[in-house]
């Protein structure tokens, strides 16, 4: 346990060294754009048809009034970017008697997607999944998302959930509402008697909201409600001897995001910590939940410079299994990415050097009765070299003694924006046996 409590605290302090020569880095201009600052004197947007103009003002760092950089127009051009609701964006400066109007040209992307489901689950397109949903972006023009939709296949489901990110305009108050139902897999291999593995049925309602401290700073707190049934019970299956778990969870969430691009950053720092208490009051279910998330990435000359740490832990004197950290689901070592690993506690690292060769590239295409903005898209390509470790124990091991896992390998990445990232991996583990990987995210 000491050693989680210091690796959260180094993690901390580093990153908030980091933060603060980021945000430092923005509002200053480097050596190379010194004799290239603007006064901009007014903000003009084109092209936002159905998005409010304060949806894309939030997202920039230039004001009416401030000082720019070209260094700052590419950035607030990609954080405009990253909301996902334009196929193409440009920031254009245009000389007037009191200084330069900044044009923020934005083209949108389609909002209405009554389309099929096809999922890969864990990363494994061996676990496919397939249905029919709705989702409605910028529903009134303020960013915010519904969905409706549900699957068959593996781990079958059913989902409503809305998302507004601005409830409240003086506040900075977001907010989310989600209600699900899946019929999921178990994962714990401690789980599975006689080799016969089985499906909880897992249902869980809750509400989240958040409040903003600027465009980098956001807490959430979240309220919400499980059920976990399985179909017999077995010791770790379920904390109730019933063999159904059902409790209250609350949640808080911190994130500090100077990325300039989500999908595919070239610099900036992310930092995500959060802690989940799962079961109030009198229930049986009784164990917390801390995880925390470090993302870096530093844009050198002609690559960019990539970092992960990720570490999750459970801790309560009864743990079910089906709250256990895993590594080879969600979370993967390339190299050994199809390996199986269980334990309480999970740290993960990822480092990427990214070699761009095709960045923004706007591909359009025109066929008769499809909307213009489902057939425009922007195309980014890289070459890129990785290297992923990771550990992973029970709280009744010593982490000193277990053997860190290991890989590394080369690939390509390919981002359709706004909508698909694929990454094509080669991956070598420390013995050089190579695998193929098709992953539709990407790494971090």
């Amino acid at each position: 346990m000491r050693v989680i409590i210091k690796y959260i605290f180094f993690i901390i302090i580093i990153s908030t060294k980091i933060f603060s020569q980021d945000v430092d880095t923005l509002r200053d201009t480097n050596a190379e754009s010194i004799s290239r600052l603007y006064y901009i004197a007014d903000i003009k947007i084109i092209g936002n048809k159905l998005t409010n103009e304060k949806v894309i003002l939030r997202e920039m760092q230039i004001k009416t009034g401030s000082i720019a950089s070209d260094d700052l127009i590419r950035y607030d051009e990609s954080r405009i970017l990253s909301l996902g609701l334009f196929s193409q964006v440009n920031l254009l400066l245009v000389p007037v008697d009191t200084g330069f109007q900044l044009v923020v040209l934005v083209e949108e992307a389609w909002y209405i997607w009554p389309v099929p489901i096809f999922e890969i689950r864990e990363r494994d397109w061996k676990k496919l999944s397939y249905g029919l949903g709705l989702t409605v972006r910028n529903l009134t023009g303020m960013n915010e998302t519904l969905f409706l939709g549900g699957v068959l296949g593996y781990d079958p489901w059913v989902s409503m959930d809305y998302t507004h990110p601005w409830i409240h305009e003086e506040l900075h108050l977001t907010m989310q509402g989600k209600t699900s139902f899946i019929k999921r897999k178990n994962k714990s291999r401690r789980s599975i008697t006689n080799s016969q593995n089985y499906t909880e049925d897992v249902f869980f309602s809750e509400i989240n909201f958040g409040k903003k401290f600027g465009i980098f700073h956001e807490v959430n707190l979240t309220a919400g409600f499980q059920y976990i049934k399985v179909p017999e019970y077995q010791p770790g299956r379920t904390v109730s001897t019933a063999g159904i778990d059902r409790n209250i969870y609350t949640a808080i969430k911190y994130r500090f995001d100077t990325r300039d691009f989500n999908v595919y950053p070239n610099s900036g720092s992310f930092l995500g910590i959060a802690y989940q208490k799962q079961g109030m009051g009198e229930s049986e279910v009784n164990y917390h939940v801390a995880a925390l998330d470090f993302r870096k990435y530093i844009q050198l000359s002609k690559f960019i410079f990539g970092m992960r740490n990720a570490i999750r832990t459970v801790i309560g004197s009864v743990i079910p299994n089906y709250a256990n950290s895993f590594i080879g689901f969600d979370e993967r070592i390339r190299g050994l990415y199809y390996d199986y690993f269980e334990g309480h506690t999970s740290l993960v690292s990822s480092f990427e050097f990214r070699f761009p060769f095709i960045r923004n590239e706007i591909v359009a295409f025109d066929f008769p009765l499809i909307p213009k903005e489902l057939l425009t898209y922007n195309i980014l390509l890289d070459f890129h070299l990785f290297f992923d470790a990771g550990l992973i124990w029970f709280n009744s091991q010593d982490w000193k003694q277990q053997k860190m896992i290991k890989g590394f390998g080369a690939g390509f990445s390919i981002v359709i924006l706004p909508y698909k990232s694929l990454k094509i991996d080669l991956g070598l583990d420390e013995k050089l046996s190579p695998q193929f990987i098709l992953d539709i995210s990407s790494a971090f």
